[in-house]
Order: structure tokens, then C-alpha cells, then sequence
């Protein structure tokens, strides 16, 4: 996800109660509040990509120590972060 516009368009996915998984992980738990892109292309590769676009709940507070995913959330599908283990929908991006 790296624009508004992405970010709009998923918005209007579901209800204003569900919580979706995306590819955003924490970077490393040794670097608080960094988080990356985690994607995996149809050759298998594995890479980490940098946030151009973020749209965090206001004054959420970043644990990727505890919390190493994150979804999307509330009337506005912000982002928080949570624990990876928790049970929701997820948003994936498939490589042409």
C-alpha cells in the first residue's frame, strides 16, 4: 500500500467493524516503531520494502516488539499494530 488512493479504495472493503491483516511488519524488534512492507513475489523471493505511505490511528502507540503486524482498523481503516497471532481478514497484493 503506498498511496491514499490504495488506501481509499480498500477502505470500502468490508464493514466498518472488520480488521484486515496487510503486508506490514516490524522491521526488527532491536529498532522500535520501524515497520516495513513484507513481500513475497511468486518466485519465492522474500523482501522488505520501506513505508512511503503510512496512515496510523492518531496517537497510536507503535510496538513492534509485542505487535509485529499491521492491520486495518475502525470507520476509517487507520492502521495499528497488533499481534501477529490474532484472527482477521487479510489484504494481499498478487505479483502479475
Amino acid at each position: 500500500m503506498n498511496s491514499a488512493g490504495t488506501q481509499a479504495c480498500l477502505g470500502g472493503t468490508g464493514s466498518n467493524r472488520q480488521r484486515y491483516w496487510t503486508a506490514g511488519q516490524g522491521a526488527q524488534p532491536q529498532l522500535p516503531s520501524t515497520f516495513v512492507w513484507k513481500v513475497q513475489y511468486s518466485n519465492g523471493t522474500v523482501v522488505d520494502l520501506p513505508m512511503d505511505y503510512t496512515k496510523w490511528i492518531p496517537d497510536e502507540s507503535l510496538n513492534p516488539i509485542q505487535e509485529q503486524c499491521i492491520l486495518m482498523s475502525g470507520y476509517n481503516y487507520d492502521w495499528k499494530d497488533g499481534k501477529c497471532t490474532k484472527q482477521n481478514c487479510f489484504i494481499c497484493e498478487i505479483d502479475p
